[in-house]
Formats: C-alpha cells, structure tokens, sequence
C-alpha cells in the first residue's frame, strides 16, 4: 500500500462505527465544543443524520407520533414514510412576498401538542433562510406542559450557533434531546460533513449506537472525518472571532446594499444570511448575471434571493457583488409577472388502507396526493401523501418546472401519484 493510503482495517486507530479509538477521542472533544452529552460524525450528509435519528426514535418508542413544523427537510418526510412515523405537520406560516416559512409562535406548536397529543416534536430551526425560534422558550414551555415529549431538532443551517453570542441559541444550548447538523454548510466543514448531538438519559444511546452502525457507510472517508475533527477545533479556536468578522462583514453589505433602488434587503436573526426582494425584476436573471462574474446566490426564485456571507469573505468579495448587482440591474428588463402562491392550508385524509394511481397534473386537483411533492431549494414538501391536491399546487409545481434554478422532485414530471379506494373522512 501506499504511504498516503490508509485503511479502514487499521484497527490500532479504532473505528468509527463503534466510536472508539481516536474516533471516539473526537467525537468526545466534539460533543464538549458544541455543548452535548454525544455527538457522532456522519460523513453521509445530514439527510442519512435524520434518518439515524428517526430510526432511533421509532425503535424506542415503538409508536412514533411526530409533530414538527412543516419547514422539513425532504430526508425527514422520506425517513418517516419508511420507517412508519406519524408525522404531523403544524399548519405552516409562510411570507408571500419573501417566499418563505416564518417560524410558527410557541402559541401554534402548544396548541399542536394539545391538539394531537404527539410523543415526539420536530423543529427544523434555523429556517433556510436563517430565521430562527426563541428555543429556549419553546423547549422550556414543552418541558414544563409535556415533560414526557422527546424533542429533536434539525438545525441544518446552525452548526455555527454554538460559537458566538451573536448567533441564535443552538438547539443543545437550549435544552433539545437531539441534534442534527449540516456542518458542510454554514460549519466550516466539507461537503457531505455531519454531526449528530444528543443529550443522555432521555434517548436512548445504545439504540443511537445501533442506527448509527446500521445506516453508516462501512467504508467512511477518514479525510472527511479528519476534516469534522479539525473543524471542531478550528471553531472551538477561533469561531467567536470569525463568525464576528463575518457579521462585520454582513453588516458593511447591507449597508452597501441598501443604496441599490432596485431591491430592498431584509437580515435575517443569523445576520450572515441576507434575503433580497426585487419588486421589478426576476430573481433568477438576477441570479445568473451574478454567475457571470462568479458570484453564486444560494437561493434565486420569483423576485427573491438568498445570498451568504461566508468565513472566507471580505470587503473586497462585497464590493465586487455590489458591483455586479448594479450592473446587472442596469441591464435587465423590468418585469411583472409573480410567483404563485405557496399554498398554506393543509387538508388532509386518513389514507391507511387506499391504493394509487398515476394521473395527469390535470386530472390530480381534489384527488389525494400519495407521494412527496418537493420543490429543491430548500426541499421542502409542498404536497405530502394523505393531503387534498388543490389548483394552487399545481400553479406552483408549474413554476418551479419553469424556474431553471429549481428543481421539482416527484416520481414522474408530468403526472402525480393519487391515491383512491378505502378513503376515509378527514381527520
């Protein structure tokens, strides 16, 4: 073998999978950094981190009933179809013109609870876009009202939360039984790097063990490890320093930002994301002039885009943005055509027992939907099995068909899967 080479079956090294060995050492340092009793590496990306979740949950309790936010990621819906979870999506919150989900009030997730008596709560906090929950109010209200509720979080878009008093509460910070995080993303880490944190008592770890080894890759990247390791480091290091220059460096774009007539700009509680509104043009032409010159937004849809100050970023990277912007408006045609509504009221059937069909997009409208409907970014479900297909829908899976910046995930591009036979009442 090779010097540079090395093998999983170096078993001086330990392994992963049973978390121990230097790996274990890691995931130790890990867990202390980022304020959990546990934290595994995942080096499968945070939709595989959701699925170890789950599957503990349900082989713990047996029955799951998940209440969450409707904000879900696409693995969350994915995992709970499979492994036979109940989830139950709040009715979302959702701003038109800014497209996208606010998150719901304490008020609307307690009268979740009480309506739907779930033993396990879902929160996807932060939102794609940055927005946030005051979650230690939330958790302390669930603790004290349902003490018995396990609550898990995905919080994605927050693994650098833990880091700055600049930043919203991180979801161990403020008290949730489990994590998972997308320490690719806004991290510091490499694409694919995930970290799942929990804390002992109330979820049950020999069973995390067991999700984990089952789900895991037998065959992990040690660099991509070794990466989530150094990058625990890093943050632990220096992370109040840069995630301070990086809000610096946010402020001093909207600022340069803000002299743009053409846009109007909104911060969201991570102040490192910054939405821009374009009343009188389209967000996606905006979106590729700026590619043009190498500056890639993280969302582009309707009249709305989703731009990120990173670590790596400087006052120059911003003038040169702001530059492009300008030069790219000035070029542009105004237009007038809006982005249909997302549609926000949830109507949905109890469905056990039904079969399905295939119909044209036509031909769904007052029919069941019986699969995941998911327009990407962020990948989140707009239709769900069990939920009334309505004209809505449709004009809105047709405008992302027609937004070359999105995608639209479902089982056939021209028609949708419906169930029929056994329909019961709603519930």
């Amino acid at each position: 073998m090779y010097a540079n080479d090395m093998s999983i079956s170096y078993h001086k090294l330990g392994s992963p999978l049973t978390d121990n060995g230097v790996f274990g050492e890691a995931t130790k340092l890990a867990a202390k950094a980022y304020q959990a009793d546990r934290t595994l590496f995942c080096v499968q990306g945070t939709t595989t981190s959701n699925f170890m979740v789950l599957r503990t949950l349900k082989n713990q309790l047996g029955t799951v009933n998940m209440l969450g936010t409707r904000n879900a990621h696409m693995s969350i819906v994915t995992a709970c179809n499979d492994y036979g979870i109940n989830f139950i999506p709040i009715e979302p919150q959702y701003d038109q013109k800014l497209q996208f989900f606010v998150p719901n009030s304490l008020d609307q997730i307690m009268d979740g609870i009480q309506q739907h008596q779930p033993n396990v709560l879902f929160l996807s906090n932060p939102t794609y876009e940055g927005n946030s929950l005051d979650l230690t109010k939330v958790i302390d209200a669930v603790r004290e009202h349902h003490p018995a509720i396990l609550i898990f979080v995905d919080e994605g878009w927050g693994a650098h939360f833990s880091f700055s008093p600049l930043l919203p509460t991180s979801a161990m910070q403020a008290g949730a039984d489990v994590c998972t995080q997308s320490t690719h993303k806004q991290g510091n880490s490499l694409q694919q790097n995930s970290m799942l944190h929990w804390k002992d008592g109330r979820l049950n770890s020999d069973e995390m063990m067991r999700s984990y080894r089952a789900l895991s890759t037998t065959s992990p990247s040690f660099h991509l490890l070794a990466a989530l390791d150094a990058t625990r480091g890093f943050m632990e290091e220096r992370g109040e320093e840069i995630i301070a220059d990086a809000v610096a460096i946010a402020e001093y774009f909207v600022s340069r930002l803000q002299t743009i007539p053409q846009l109007e700009v909104y911060v969201a509680r991570d102040p490192t994301k910054i939405l821009l509104h374009f009343p009188k043009h389209d967000a996606p032409s905006v979106a590729a002039g700026l590619e043009d010159d190498g500056i890639i937004s993280e969302k582009a849809e309707a009249r709305n885009m989703t731009l990120i100050v990173g670590f790596q970023n400087t006052r120059e990277h911003v003038d040169v943005t702001v530059r492009s912007l300008k030069k790219t408006l000035a070029t542009l045609p105004e237009v007038t055509v809006d982005f249909p509504l997302f549609p926000t009221t949830i109507e949905r059937r109890e469905i056990s027992g039904s079969t399905s069909e295939s119909v044209a997009l036509d031909a769904a409208v007052g029919r069941v939907c019986g699969e995941y409907i998911i327009p990407y970014p962020p990948g989140i479900p707009l239709l769900g099995p069990g939920e009334v297909i309505r004209e809505e829908h449709l004009a809105y899976m047709r405008a992302v068909q027609d937004n070359e910046h999105m995608t639209l995930f479902m089982s056939e591009p021209t028609k949708i899967r419906v169930l029929y036979l056994n329909l019961k009442t709603p519930t």
